[in-house]
């Protein structure tokens, strides 16, 4: 059996020298380009970025620094991102508590970063809902209510598009369920401005009809005199409500074009259900009402006295839709 050959000693040296200088090319290279600076933390930085590829050793050899003070600055930042994280966790709490548990960890995400913190959503989701075990309550559920047969169906003519180029434009009108402390059930119909995102009309009853729907609309054509009904488009879902003969009628009759979204399409009066979310949220959901009369007085003081002059809405670029909609005034 022959014996297996010695590595020439020499080879290997100059082998090993070879490596070492392709090492430290790399290392010259890679150190122009990407090192920002000379500064400890920017070195700190590059080594960490880099120590799989050379080893820790031999970069704290090439930039001539001891190993404890190396990790000294490891155990610091680590410290340093436990605090960050800390501190972002008791935000959490903070704003959970602040909004009764109404926010769910989207919404939470928006508010973090409202604060100045720089967060992604699905690091919000595990801090929120899994680290601190927090979720957004649950409201009542929706009533139930009988489907009638339509009177008109008119089709989408907003599509999706709900930006308007002046006031009184495009409105768009819809209901939400409201409850008393006793968990009986009222119900609001709110009529939105899309130029400015205003609630021109809020009214609150009983019943989820067409009468109301009329009602509301009736209040909101009396807001402006110069309010030209042939030139407005009002958009809806097709609920009974909208689509019945008394209301299609009554919107004919004075020249209001209506549009109305396809049926399984959530987000084709998206407007309106993000205000009545945030009508919840901050009003409805953060106290208990008794009675009727201080549920409505309530929801109108809610739309005259904050969401509409004092509220900032992102749609316009954080300034309350009163000061967008009389800025010429």
């Amino acid at each position: 059996m022959s014996k297996a050959k010695r590595k020439d000693p020499y080879l290997s040296g100059l082998l090993q020298k070879l490596a070492e200088t392709d090492k430290k090319i790399s290392f010259t290279r890679l150190r122009s380009e990407d090192l920002d600076g000379e500064s400890r933390k920017a070195i700190y930085e590059f080594i960490e970025k880099y120590s799989g590829r050379f080893g820790v050793r031999w970069l704290l050899n090439e930039f001539g620094l001891s190993p404890s003070v190396y990790y000294n600055y490891l155990h610091s930042k680590r410290d340093g991102c436990k605090a960050q994280k800390d501190q972002i966790l008791d935000e959490i709490r903070s704003i959970y508590e602040e909004h009764n548990g109404t926010d769910g960890y989207r919404k939470m995400h928006y508010y973090l970063l409202q604060r100045g913190y720089n967060i992604s959503l699905e690091t919000t989701r595990k801090y929120m809902n899994q680290e601190l075990g927090l979720c957004s309550v649950v409201g009542a559920r929706h009533p139930p209510y009988e489907k009638r047969m339509p009177f008109h169906i008119c089709p989408d003519i907003l599509k999706g598009n709900f930006k308007a180029g002046r006031v009184n434009e495009k409105w768009s009108i819809d209901f939400t369920f409201i409850a008393l402390e006793n968990g009986s059930i009222r119900f609001n119909c709110a009529i939105m401005d899309l130029y400015d995102r205003s609630i021109v009309a809020s009214l609150c009853g009983t019943e989820m009809t067409s009468k109301l729907a009329i009602k509301t609309l009736k209040k909101a054509l009396s807001t402006d005199e110069g309010i030209d009904p042939r030139r407005l488009i009002l958009h809806s879902d097709q609920g009974n409500e909208f689509t019945s003969e008394e209301f299609t009628t009554y919107c004919l009759e004075r020249g209001i074009r209506q549009s109305m979204s396809p049926p399984g399409h959530p987000y084709s009066n998206a407007p309106m259900e993000r205000y009545f979310s945030t009508l919840k949220s901050e009003l409805i959901n953060r106290k208990s009402y008794g009675n009727e009369r201080n549920l409505y007085d309530a929801v109108d003081d809610f739309v005259e006295n904050y969401y509409n002059t004092t509220r900032p809405h992102t749609y316009n670029n954080n300034k309350p839709p009163y000061e967008v909609r009389y800025k010429q005034a």
